[in-house]
């Protein structure tokens, strides 16, 4: 059930950020960069008040944490983008067999899940891999921050990324050190 809202949740927030960060000729980088740091303040914040005694503390922490975004967001209004002003098309009358005859979508389809998999794997396990080697589950809020923190340098020099190595490129690499990473858990014996 928390996948079915936070998945299309957060491609729908990624995509409409984007958008707006396009229609107004601003680097989404910079603004995304934002997220990354509000993300390990909260992480850090977390990993040093939450144990495995009192872990049912951080579901409310985040509801009360909501409450702030989404009264921004009612003050905020509605949003007319130029998809919503065009002509409506049933479910029925969506173009599929367009889209899964081409075989690039297919392959990135697949791609998707072959990554997918292993990072939920490694999501949900990893609080028992910090267990296991002598510290406390709750770190796993100090790990997120440090893991957080090599986003900031990638999102600032994002537009200068994007000129030098192709969108493909870049995911063909970020999808290695991330393999490279899963791997080397093998020889992880402390949590420092």
């Amino acid at each position: 059930i928390h996948k079915s809202f936070t998945g299309p949740s957060q491609s729908l927030i990624e995509t409409t950020v984007i958008d707006g960060c396009n229609k107004k000729k601003t680097d989404y980088g910079r603004v995304r960069v934002f997220g990354t740091i509000s993300y390990v303040i909260m992480s850090v914040v977390l990993g040093l008040i939450v144990s495995e005694s009192n872990v049912s503390f951080t579901f409310y922490l985040l509801g009360v944490t909501m409450i702030p975004c989404v009264c921004f967001l009612i003050s905020m209004g509605s949003i007319v983008d130029d998809v919503s002003s065009g002509k409506r098309v049933s479910l029925r009358n969506l173009p599929f067999q367009k889209l899964f005859s081409n075989p690039y979508f297919i392959a990135y389809m697949i791609f998707c899940v072959i990554q997918y998999i292993p990072q939920m794997s490694v999501f949900n396990y990893q609080p028992y891999l910090i267990k296991e080697v002598g510290a406390n589950m709750g770190y796993i809020g100090l790990l997120q921050a440090y893991r957080a923190c090599f986003e900031i340098p990638v999102l600032l020099f994002s537009e200068k990324i994007e000129k030098r190595i192709s969108y493909r490129n870049m995911t063909i690499i970020a999808s290695f050190f991330y393999a490279l990473q899963s791997l080397m858990y093998r020889y992880v014996h402390s949590f420092t």
